[in-house]
């Protein structure tokens, strides 16, 4: 399918991506020079299907777009637009970034502080995608980017190419889209067996396997030859062991997020991202046990221009007072004429 603009020339289309399973989407250009991802639903899916089928899944993927634009809402969400029809295809404009993304990093591996602090941004996009009843399913630090927004640095959800609703057949169905490290086993077809199927703590995994890249600067193995070699036992290797500096209560976060199965790991992001802020709470109490130097540094020089003040105060009152007393009278000078000269 050959496509140049959307909505009359609104949006210019640049070029076209790989084709998903259900959707094809494409890079455009606004009138505005803004770039945004046009999604629209495979038409080569919708051309072999009869039609109360097709009429079907073009209802779903209506419904989907318009909760996927009530989620950009928060700020941590890439732009959704309101989805519109296109001759005979429905399209859904997201917001496009290019460059800046927690994968092009300059740090290898990011302070514990740092790396906490954008993933509560992300788990708080997630939770509200979960509320709406998505799936991200490509969560990772490619698809996490960067911007400033009231002087401040914010991480921002993107690629929405892979989030569906978790309650269609449209997410029970997907086989293909993976990312080795960041994936759960439940987005690998081969272990279909298990009966898992995608939830919140799929994301919650992705999440996890996010954070530990971050502070490690490598991308966890992959759950699929984690449950190879360990022939059913989890051998994730702790990211505490790759870096000292991450603290207990974090590597215990990000072992427990990254469960091989499911039903083992927080079922929701929320509840995964609450167990960081013990880490948090904990490196208060530490700090605070702890000697601030420039803090006693700072009382030490106070003091010690208090104790001066008062050295000083009373050789200042005795020069004061000295001035303000009246000088006596000197001897008067001897009169000649009193002298007893002739």
């Amino acid at each position: 399918m050959l496509i140049q603009t959307f909505q009359n020339g609104k949006y210019i289309v640049e070029r076209s991506f790989d084709s998903g399973r259900f959707t094809t989407s494409y890079l455009a250009k606004k009138s505005d020079g803004e770039r945004w991802i046009v999604k629209v639903l495979n038409p080569q899916i919708l051309a072999g299907l009869a039609s109360e089928e097709k009429d079907r899944r073009e209802s779903l993927f209506w419904q989907e777009a318009i909760k996927l634009s009530k989620c950009s809402k928060n700020p941590h969400i890439a732009k959704v637009g309101m989805p519109f029809k296109e001759d005979d295809f429905i399209c859904l404009p997201i917001e496009y970034f290019a460059g800046n993304s927690l994968a092009e990093r300059p740090e290898r591996c990011l302070t514990e502080q740092v790396a906490l602090n954008y993933i509560r941004q992300i788990g708080d996009a997630l939770d509200a995608v979960h509320r709406e009843g998505f799936v991200h399913c490509d969560v990772c630090p490619e698809n996490i980017h960067l911007r400033i927004r009231k002087g401040n640095v914010e991480a921002v959800l993107t690629n929405f190419e892979l989030a569906i609703d978790s309650n269609t057949e449209l997410s029970r169905t997907r086989t293909r889209e993976r990312t080795d490290g960041y994936s759960p086993i439940e987005l690998y077809s081969r272990f279909d067996k298990t009966g898992q199927r995608i939830g919140a703590y799929t994301d919650v995994y992705s999440l996890a396997a996010t954070l530990y890249q971050l502070l490690t600067g490598e991308a966890p193995c992959s759950a699929e030859k984690r449950i190879a070699k360990g022939k059913g036992k989890d051998e994730l290797i702790a990211p505490q062991s790759k870096n000292s500096a991450i603290s207990g209560k974090v590597n215990d976060a990000i072992i427990k997020g990254m469960k091989i199965f499911a039903y083992e790991r927080p079922q929701s992001v929320k509840d995964w991202v609450s167990k960081l802020d013990i880490k948090l709470d904990s490196q208060k109490k530490i700090q605070s046990r702890m000697p601030d130097w420039d803090k006693w540094q700072a009382y030490i020089a106070i003091l010690t221009a208090f104790i001066t003040l008062l050295v000083g105060v009373p050789a200042f009152f005795d020069i004061f007072l000295h001035r303000q007393q009246p000088a006596e009278p000197s001897s008067p000078p001897s009169n000649p004429s009193q002298s007893g000269s002739p």
